[in-house]
Parts: C-alpha cells; structure tokens; sequence
C-alpha cells in the first residue's frame, strides 16, 4: 500500500486552536464564557482541506501511521550549513492538534484520528533557499511492516 504525501507551503499558524472569551451582557445580566476559534485557524485549517480535496486521497479505514516534518524558515544568525534542532514553540503536541484537526474534518486520508497507531513529529529549520512547509504522510499501518495485534 502506499504512503499518501501533502506539502503544505506557508507558515504553521501558532495561535491557540480556540480561544476563550468572557461576555458581559450590555443590558444587566450573568457574564458568560463563549469559546471561539480565530479566523486565523480557521483559514489556515481550511487551505489544508482544499489541498487535501485537490489531491483526491482515498479515506483509510484501518490503523494508520502518520508521520509529519514541519519546517520553519532558519533565522539569519544560524549557520547555513550546520543542522540545528527548532527548541523554540511551537510544541509538538501544538504542531500534531493542529494539523489532525484539519486533516480529520477534510475529505479523505482517515475518517479519525482515532485510527492513529503510529505517529513521528519533526520540527526542523529549513535549508537555506527552502521555503517553509509541512510535510504530511499517511499509511496503511497493517501494510507497512506494522503488525496491530487484535485481543480477543
């Protein structure tokens, strides 16, 4: 079975997914809480899903392994021929929510990230003259070497 690639080019949107806001009525009332999600996100989100439409992945039903390189542009002061870790934010975990929030309401790949078995994140520095990007790959977990073992 084959490893399904999107390239995503542009920066990764940073700001928290949803952002909570508090509400205070004009006319007397309780001050209430609404969460909101900025619009932002939901651009960002909604570039990944047209880029998944245009590629015409087909939805995987199984276990799924899922590997994701994000790169960041390389500030001026590093070397340009020297790898360096990004130790900066974002987190990863940051990076992963990101990006399987809109995986999982595009069309196609896997229908939820529940069906995650495997997962590898990267955060990289991209090489001079390369332009920042993310890089997302999905497989068939059971086809690539990785056994899921069933209990009964």
């Amino acid at each position: 079975m084959p490893v399904y690639r999107l390239i995503l080019y542009g920066e990764l949107v940073t700001t928290k997914a949803s952002q909570a806001r508090v509400i205070i009525p004009k006319h007397g009332g309780k001050p209430f809480a609404r969460v909101y999600k900025p619009s932002k996100v939901d651009k960002w989100q909604n570039s990944i899903i047209m880029q998944m439409a245009q590629e015409h992945f087909p939805t995987l039903h199984g276990a799924v392994g899922v590997r994701l390189i994000a790169r960041f542009q390389r500030p001026l002061s590093h070397p340009k021929t020297k790898t360096i870790p990004h130790i900066v934010k974002p987190d990863l975990d940051n990076i992963y929510g990101r990006i399987m929030d809109a995986i999982e309401h595009g069309p196609g790949l896997f229908a939820r990230d529940q069906q995650i078995v495997s997962a590898q994140i990267e955060k990289v520095y991209a090489d001079a003259g390369e332009p920042t990007s993310i890089t997302i790959e999905v497989w068939e977990a059971e086809q690539h070497g990785m056994t899921v073992q069933k209990y009964v």
